[in-house]
């Protein structure tokens, strides 16, 4: 853990938007309501979500060009984000995806980050329906992304060195 906390704080170093202050320790055991994984729970203690703002501080590089900024979520917003999730019955996104950040695309979904709950895997995830020239296009699933929080925290530094 004290190497996440050390990645995580030399993370938020490099990222000018304001985080929310940590769960307190007296609301922690609600972080128990779904089965996060530890290392989830170990930057929500530390940071709870960042504070609205027009901005997201994950990004994911999309044809070596375009940066698109992840919102990263406070617990109540994981839970609802997770709700959400369930009530789509996406397959590809099973109950163990826990989503920790995430692009709104209107009406139509959004994409983001998860956590896998048993094995601490970060995918990248999709959740959204297109429809283009009247036919439908569903864009729903779940891609890896990283091995862990650690490793993608390291590929968040280095995407924010680019910048």
């Amino acid at each position: 853990m004290k190497k996440l906390i050390n990645i995580w704080k030399n993370f938020i170093r490099l990222v000018p938007n304001e985080m929310n202050s940590g769960i307190v320790e007296k609301n922690q055991e609600d972080l128990d309501v779904i089965n996060l994984h530890q290392d989830l729970k170990c930057i929500l203690k530390i940071n709870n979500g960042q504070k609205k703002s027009e901005t997201g501080i994950f990004g994911k590089l999309q044809n070596g060009k375009m940066i698109y900024e992840f919102h990263y979520l406070d617990f109540k917003s994981i839970l609802k984000f997770h709700k959400k999730i369930k009530r789509m019955k996406i397959n590809a996104i099973g109950d163990t995806e826990i989503p920790f950040a995430i692009l709104e695309a209107g009406d139509i979904g959004a994409f983001g980050f998860s956590i896998n709950s048993q094995n601490g895997e970060i995918s990248y995830i999709s959740f959204c329906e297109y429809d283009y020239n009247g036919g439908t296009v569903h864009n729903k699933g779940k891609y890896k992304y990283a091995n862990n929080m650690i490793e993608f925290l390291e590929n968040q530094i280095n995407l924010k060195q680019f910048e």
